[in-house]
């Protein structure tokens, strides 16, 4: 039996009403607001950014990075990678990143058995997925 395209997002609808519910989800947006409410992480972060656009524009240029900019490079980096709620966003994105790879694989696998069939197909719709 064919499913037709709204059959397919109204299930793709209720995905995302689920998603939005789950602890994920919940998880995710409060680690990055309490990386936002913190003026210290916002600091770092504002300070990181500045010196990956100065290292950019060097590279552009076609200079290396000055010794000055990798040391703040490496400050910052050490200084991020140690703070608690840089810490807990990394670990809620992660979880987060998991559970949305978790749901890609669930969709693909039918299309991929579907493909296999297909003697190599290149019109197959396996084949033509882009992800």
């Amino acid at each position: 039996m064919a499913t037709d395209t709204q059959t397919v997002l109204e299930a793709a609808q209720k995905l995302a009403d689920l998603l939005a519910e789950h602890p994920a989800v919940e998880k995710y947006k409060q680690a990055q607001k309490a990386l936002q409410d913190d003026p210290d992480a916002s600091q770092l972060l504002k300070q990181f950014n500045s010196v990956l656009t100065q290292i950019a524009h060097n590279e552009r240029a076609g200079l290396p990075p000055t010794e000055e900019q990798r040391r703040q490079f490496e400050s910052l980096q050490t200084q991020i990678a140690s703070h608690l709620k840089f810490k807990a966003y990394s670990m809620a994105e992660y979880d987060l990143t998991d559970l949305l790879r978790k749901i890609s694989q669930t969709w693909q696998k039918p299309l991929a058995r579907q493909g296999a069939g297909s003697s190599g197909d290149p019109t197959s719709a396996a084949s033509r997925l882009v992800i």
